[in-house]
């Protein structure tokens, strides 16, 4: 770890994960098993973050506030490493089976002996899920557009464009 954070970095849980580290310049982060989570840093920290995760996982999934997924954003871009943001609402698929559950249960309370009331309850839970989980979907791209971020990325690396390209009209 003192490989990406340098030399007088301060790191707590020599046991095993989590470990803590703790910049000179007032970074702090912990590092899990499966993630790791910038509790403050700077640009050096962001930077830090971006290689150990490319070296740990060969990719990094970030969710948060607009500038720290931003920020972690345009670090992966560029140093090379695949930085995708994570807008998904975590109670969404609680939710989802919360809703669901209770059509099934009200259905069935409905419907009584008749089997063909059952399915047609099933078939309506279904459907209620595919709408529900539509909508999850395009709340997602919703918010990612409003970040800046649009899907399908198609863009590419952030040195992708030659010379050349970058005297065509249309190009910054």
């Amino acid at each position: 770890m003192r490989e990406y954070f340098g030399s007088g970095v301060r790191i707590r849980g020599f046991l095993g994960p989590p470990y803590r580290v703790t910049t000179p310049t007032g970074g702090d982060v912990v590092i899990m098993r499966n993630n790791l989570k910038v509790r403050r840093g700077d640009d050096a920290v962001y930077r830090a973050c971006t290689l150990l995760a490319r070296d740990l996982w060969g990719r990094m999934t970030v969710h948060g506030g607009r500038e720290f997924v931003l920020g972690m954003m345009a670090h992966g871009e560029a140093l090379g490493v695949n930085v995708r943001a994570d807008h998904t609402n975590r109670w969404a698929a609680v939710l989802r089976a919360l809703v669901v559950t209770g059509v099934v249960v009200a259905g069935m309370a409905v419907s009584g002996q008749d089997g063909s009331g059952k399915a047609v309850t099933l078939c309506v839970a279904l459907l209620i899920w595919w709408v529900m989980q539509r909508s999850a979907k395009r709340e997602e791209r919703r918010k990612a557009q409003q970040m800046g971020f649009h899907y399908p990325r198609v863009q590419g690396m952030a040195g992708a464009a030659s010379h050349d390209d970058a005297k065509r009209k249309g190009w910054v």
